[in-house]
């Protein structure tokens, strides 16, 4: 049986805290806690998501704390639910996820082999991207009740710091806008919202606090889907890092030519 209205506003509030909590200390290079912090806002969202298609609470693999798992268990049961990205991402949400100890961090390196533990500025987006997907997902299998969905909740308190954590350098935001603004004026109770959004969305994307600041939308080349095409590091055998070369960051982060 779908999860009823208030535990959806549960749900989806739970993964804003975690989203914009790990995407706040990528601002401020807090690379290990983000990506703990980034895993559980995944790892939230496709429990939320099973839970909307009628997965019983009761059910094993709703104690799994592996995205692998979890995503691998919705394209088997619920295909058309089931987001766009690259089994290697899920692995290194995974293992960022895991490295909560240190000792965990070292048994990790020691297992993925030739694979980097590596997470900085570049791993941001691959984030947004798939929480993005697995939100709308949610949406969808809620009936499109507005609730289910994050970006409607951080869209409501987008004039707080965690709204600032929320808008800041996420491309995701910037093209989707029209998807919060449209819910915020049907809710009906966030005319200033309304107004931000409609007049003054820029300031939300590139706030001028942050000591990251977030690219020109017009610098950010977007690919649908993007974390599809996520590689894991590797090290080429002869001590150089193999990273992907791609250029959808929306923070302001040089790329190596």
């Amino acid at each position: 049986m779908p999860m009823g209205h208030e535990l959806r506003k549960e749900w989806s509030f739970q993964r804003l805290q975690f989203y914009t909590s790990g995407r706040l200390d990528v601002f401020f290079e807090n690379f290990c806690s983000a990506g703990i912090l980034l895993g559980y806002s995944i790892e939230t969202s496709y429990k939320q998501l099973l839970l909307e298609l009628g997965v019983s609470p009761e059910k094993r693999i709703l104690n799994s704390h592996k995205t692998r798992d979890l995503h691998d268990y919705l394209a088997r049961h619920y295909a058309d639910h089931t987001p766009v990205v690259s089994i290697e991402f899920l692995e290194y949400v995974d293992d960022h996820l895991e490295a909560r100890y240190p000792s965990q961090r070292d048994k990790v390196i020691r297992r993925i082999g030739d694979r980097l533990f590596v997470f900085g500025f570049q791993s941001l987006s691959f984030y947004d991207d798939l929480f993005f997907q697995l939100d709308q997902k949610c949406f969808e299998a809620s009936q499109k009740d507005r609730h289910s969905s994050a970006y409607f909740r951080a869209g409501t308190v987008l004039r707080s710091y965690q709204g600032a954590c929320f808008f800041h350098g996420n491309y995701l935001s910037y093209i989707n806008r029209e998807f919060i603004f449209q819910n915020l004026v049907e809710h009906g109770e966030h005319n200033d919202e309304v107004e931000i959004l409609s007049n003054r969305f820029m300031e939300l994307y590139s706030n001028q606090s942050f000591p990251r600041k977030a690219q020109d939308v017009n610098g950010v080349s977007f690919t649908l889907n993007f974390s599809s095409g996520f590689q894991y590091p590797k090290f080429d055998g002869k001590g150089a890092v193999l990273l992907n070369q791609v250029n959808f960051l929306a923070i302001n982060y040089p790329l190596s030519s």
